[in-house]
């Protein structure tokens, strides 16, 4: 029998962060979802796969672009581009 993650803690540190206005727990928080998908996905067994790593990646980066908005402006609007060309 596997053992099943529990989604709740990743949730729970990042509203945490969120109340606390800790920028290191929202920003960690944020990033390990996506480093568990792309860590499940490698090594590439398919023909897709690096798409869907790739897509993964700037998914990533764009939500801590994303997270990290405050201190530049210009930061929203890359971040919102590397959403679109993951999804397209």
């Amino acid at each position: 029998m596997t053992r099943r993650s529990q989604p709740g803690g990743g949730v729970a540190a990042f509203l945490s962060g969120i109340w606390l206005q800790l920028f290191w727990l929202r920003l960690a928080s944020k990033a390990v979802p996506l480093l568990c998908l792309a860590s499940w996905l490698w090594p590439p067994r398919e023909r897709y796969t690096r798409w869907i790593a790739a897509g993964l990646a700037l998914s990533l980066l764009g939500g801590l672009l994303l997270e990290a908005h405050e201190s530049k402006s210009g930061i929203p609007r890359l971040a919102f581009t590397l959403e679109l060309a993951r999804t397209s």
